[in-house]
C-alpha cells in the first residue's frame, strides 16, 4: 500500500468499473489507485454484485445505485492494510460503534448504468461504477458515487482518477468532528460522530433536520453520514416494523425480497440501524446474489435437504439476506421469516401472512413469518406514525425517515435502559478501590439477577409498551448482538475503573507507602503506574496521567541513585 494515496486509503479501498465481456462475463474492467491488488474470489463478487440480478430488457434504460457488503478474503493483505491505516484503529476506539471500520468485510456501492447501443452484439451497453470501503459511511459514499458515476460516463478514466485525487486531499476521518470534503467542483458537509453522541432528530421538519448547521453556495449537507432513506424501501411494511425490530435486535434471520437490488440494499440496511446503539452483530448482506462466493455456505441451513441439527445451530447466528431474485424464494423454503417489499404505489399490509405462500415466484408485498412478537402492538402509536408520514406527500423522504427513526430510537431506549442501569451497579465502589493494589474487575452479569430487577426499574418506567419485555430479554442474551453490547460494555468498565485507580494513585501518599518498603516492591509499584500512564495517554486522560508521573517522580526518589539512573521515566503532557 503506497503512502502516495495513503489519505485515499484512510477512506476508501478502491474505485472501479466493472463491464459486460462478450466471451468472460462480467469483468473488472479498471481499478484505481494502481496499488490496490484484489483477490480472485474479491474480484468474481464485485463483478456479479455490481451488475443487477433482476435486470430485464424490458428496460432498456436503467440507472441504478444500490449497496453491498463483501467478505475479504485476502487476510494476509487485509493485515498490512490494517496496520498502514492507524487511522482506523483509532475510529474504532472513538467513534459509534455503526461506524466503526469493517475487519472481515468491504462495504461496497455500485452505480449500475444500462442502455440500448445497436452498435453492441448484446443490444446494451453495461456498465458500473463501484466503490469499496471499509468505512461503512453508507450515506456519505451515496454522495460520492451520485457525483462520480455521471462524470465517468461522460469522460472515462480520468474522472476517476480525479475522484481519487480529491479524496486524497480530504482530512482524515476523525470522530466528533464535522467535516468540510472539498468534491469535484462542490464541498460536502458532514459530522462523524463520536461514541456516546446523542443521534436524535430535533425536529421533524425539513427546514430543521440540522439547525445549527447554515449551507453557503456549493456546499452540500449531508445530515448523517450512514443513514438512508427508510421511507420507500420499506413503505409496506411500515405495520409491521415494531416486529421487524425485534426480529433485528434478536438477529433471527430474515429474507428481504424486492424488485430492485436499490430498494432491498436500503431496507437491509435500514432495518440494522433501527436497533441503534445496539450494534448488529450477525452476518447481513445488503443485496445477495447465487453467484456469491459464501452463496452455499450461508443458504444451506435453509433448503430442504438441510441437516436439522446444523440447521438450528445456524439460526441463531443469525443471518439477514437482501435480494431479487424469485429463486430465493422457491429454493429456501426452511426460511422462518421473509419480508417482501412493494412500491409506494402497492398498500401497506397489516397482516402477517403464512410462509407457505413463499413457495411462489409472485410474492405479493407483505411480511410473512410465525413469529407474532414478544412485545404487544403499539397500534395507537404506530397509527400516528403512518398517518404524520402520509399526511403531507411533498415532505422530503428524510423527514417521514426521521420520524421513524425517532419512534424506534425511543422504543430501543426504553429497552436498552434497565439494562444500562444494571450494568453500573457492576462496578467496584470507589472505596474498594486501592492504588496500591491492582484494580478490582467489575462483577460479572448475571442474567437472573437482572431479570429479577425488571419488575422495579424495568422498560414500563419509560415506555407504554406493554407484553412480554423478560422473555425477549431471555432470549436476547442468547444471541450475538447482545455479545457485542456487553463486550463494549466490558470495556467501558475496564476503562472507568483504569480512571478510578489511577484518580486514586494521584492523590495517594506515595512516600508514606514506600517507607518500609523494599526496593523490589517500589520498583514493582512504578512498573505498574508506568504501564498505566501508557493505557491513560490511549484514553486522552492527560491530567490523570501527569499526577500519576508527579507520583512516580517521589517513588523513584526512595530508589538508589544507581536505580534511579536507570529507570527511564515518561513524559507529562503539555495541557
Amino acid at each position: 500500500m503506497s503512502e502516495e494515496w495513503g489519505r485515499f486509503h484512510e477512506w476508501m479501498k478502491c474505485v472501479g468499473v466493472v463491464t459486460f465481456d462478450l466471451e468472460l462475463g462480467q469483468k473488472l474492467e479498471y481499478c484505481f489507485p494502481p496499488d490496490v491488488k484484489l483477490g480472485e474470489k474479491e474480484t468474481s463478487d464485485v463483478c456479479y454484485m455490481a451488475f443487477p440480478d433482476s435486470n430485464s430488457s424490458n428496460e432498456p434504460e436503467i440507472d441504478e445505485r444500490f449497496f453491498m457488503r463483501l467478505a475479504i478474503r485476502q487476510r494476509k493483505a487485509l493485515s498490512i492494510f490494517n496496520d498502514f491505516l492507524k487511522i482506523h484503529k483509532r475510529l474504532r476506539n472513538e467513534s459509534e460503534r455503526y461506524l466503526e471500520p469493517e475487519t472481515r468485510h468491504f462495504s461496497g456501492i455500485a452505480f449500475f448504468r444500462q442502455v440500448r447501443d445497436a452498435s453492441i452484439h448484446r443490444g446494451f451497453y453495461q456498465k458500473a461504477v463501484i466503490i469499496l470501503s471499509q468505512l461503512p459511511f453508507h450515506n456519505l459514499f451515496r454522495h460520492i458515487i451520485d457525483l462520480t458515476a455521471p462524470e465517468y460516463f461522460s469522460k472515462g478514466e480520468a474522472a476517476l482518477e480525479s475522484m481519487a485525487a480529491a479524496v486524497n486531499r480530504w482530512p482524515s476521518p476523525i470522530a466528533g468532528e464535522t467535516m468540510e470534503l472539498p468534491f469535484l467542483g462542490s464541498v460536502l458537509r458532514v459530522r462523524l460522530p463520536a461514541y456516546g453522541e446523542a443521534q436524535t432528530v430535533r425536529s421533524v421538519e425539513s427546514n430543521q433536520l440540522l439547525p445549527t448547521m447554515a449551507p453557503s453556495r456549493g456546499t452540500t449537507l449531508i445530515p448523517q453520514i450512514s443513514d438512508l432513506d427508510l421511507y420507500r424501501p420499506l413503505y409496506t411494511a411500515f405495520y409491521h416494523l415494531s416486529v421487524l425490530w425485534e426480529l433485528t435486535l434478536l438477529g433471527e434471520p430474515l429474507l428481504v425480497v424486492s424488485a430492485t437490488p436499490k430498494q432491498c440494499s436500503q431496507a437491509v440496511l435500514g432495518l440494522t440501524s433501527l436497533i441503534r446503539p445496539f450494534h448488529y452483530c450477525n452476518e447481513m448482506r445488503p443485496y445477495f446474489t447465487i453467484h456469491d462466493s459464501d452463496f452455499k455456505d450461508l443458504t444451506q441451513p435453509f433448503t430442504n435437504n438441510s441437516d436439522s441439527s446444523t440447521d438450528q445451530n445456524k439460526r441463531r447466528q443469525g443471518l439477514m439476506l437482501g435480494v431479487t431474485n424469485p429463486f430465493f424464494c422457491k429454493t429456501l423454503t426452511k426460511w422462518p421469516h421473509v419480508l417482501k417489499c412493494g412500491g409506494l404505489d402497492d398498500k401497506m399490509s397489516k397482516k402477517t401472512k403464512s410462509l407457505d405462500k413463499i413457495k411462489t415466484l409472485e410474492l405479493n408485498p407483505g411480511f410473512y413469518s410465525k413469529h407474532t412478537g414478544y412485545l404487544d402492538k403499539d397500534k395507537a402509536s404506530i397509527e400516528k406514525v403512518v398517518k404524520n408520514v402520509l399526511s403531507n406527500t411533498r415532505r422530503p423522504p428524510e423527514v417521514a425517515s426521521a420520524m421513524i427513526r425517532r419512534y424506534f430510537a425511543t422504543l430501543t431506549r426504553s429497552f436498552e435502559f434497565p439494562l444500562e442501569r444494571y450494568i453500573s451497579s457492576l462496578m467496584p465502589l470507589k472505596k474498594q478501590i486501592d492504588p496500591f493494589k491492582p484494580p478490582p474487575p467489575p462483577h460479572p452479569f448475571e442474567v437472573k439477577t437482572f431479570l429479577l430487577s425488571l419488575s422495579r426499574s424495568g422498560p414500563q418506567l419509560t415506555s407504554s409498551i406493554t407484553g412480554d419485555w423478560t422473555s425477549l430479554y431471555r432470549d436476547f442474551f442468547r444471541r450475538p448482538n447482545f455479545f457485542g453490547w456487553l463486550e463494549r460494555k466490558k470495556i467501558e468498565m475496564r476503562d472507568k475503573i483504569l480512571e478510578l485507580h489511577a484518580e486514586a494513585t494521584s492523590e495517594a501518599d506515595v512516600l508514606g507507602w514506600a517507607e518500609d518498603k523494599t526496593e523490589v516492591e517500589i520498583m514493582d509499584l512504578l512498573l505498574q503506574m508506568k504501564q498505566k500512564v501508557g493505557d491513560l495517554e490511549q484514553l486522552k486522560l492527560f491530567r490523570i496521567r501527569n499526577g500519576v508521573i508527579l507520583q512516580m517522580e517521589h517513588l523513584k526518589d526512595c530508589l538508589p541513585y544507581d536505580t534511579q539512573k536507570i529507570f527511564q521515566m515518561p513524559q507529562p503532557t503539555t495541557l
